[in-house]
């Protein structure tokens, strides 16, 4: 079977759960097999020929959101758009346990029904028990306090789209994230 994509503002990492495959970005071409956790970068086109029981995940990125990420640590303008090789990423430490976390948490969804959900430590993965998405707006608006902040921009420093951020901000703090970040504003004027 053979996909092609077309490009996108995301930076793509895909982890391969099973069967194989060849990711061709480019001129590049990368071997693909169970545990593979290749970048595809924004922008670019791709395309894909796997076998019949070719799966994989795929964790996205915006583009301007990674590159705001890396000026902040390396406190430079970054003055062209941002590439990443399409490695395969075998062996490396870090790839391997993201792989591992994700490959289990797609295991717990196969087997999750209404009558028996994930486990609620899914749902909360920070020290303080709030969801990952809450705890990365939240450390982008405090980093942050001195410039204005839209909806959007705290969805993309999170990860997730405005109305998934909407809903978390209700349900764990109550009030929407401008809500919330008025209030935080408020108390830490007193």
């Amino acid at each position: 079977m053979r996909l092609d994509f077309p490009e996108t503002g995301y930076f793509l990492k895909l982890i391969v759960l099973r069967g194989q495959g060849k990711l061709t970005v480019g001129s590049a071409t990368v071997d693909l097999a169970e545990g593979a956790t290749p970048i595809v970068s924004a922008n670019t086109g791709w395309s894909l020929r796997c076998t019949a029981d070719y799966e994989h995940v795929t964790l996205k990125t915006e583009a301007r959101a990674l590159t705001r990420k890396l000026e902040a640590i390396t406190g430079k303008t970054a003055v062209e758009p941002l590439r990443i090789e399409p490695v395969r990423d075998a062996g490396n430490p870090m790839a391997d346990t993201l792989a591992l976390y994700v490959r289990s948490l797609v295991n717990t969804l196969n087997v999750s029904t209404p009558d028996a959900p994930p486990p609620s430590w899914w749902a909360a993965q920070t020290a303080d028990g709030s969801p990952v998405e809450i705890r990365r707006a939240e450390d982008y608006a405090a980093a942050q306090w001195h410039e204005p902040i839209t909806p959007a921009d705290l969805a993309a420093a999170a990860g997730v789209s405005e109305l998934s951020l909407f809903r978390s901000f209700k349900r764990w703090h109550g009030c929407s994230p401008l809500e919330f970040l008025r209030a935080s504003a408020r108390a830490a004027g007193e």
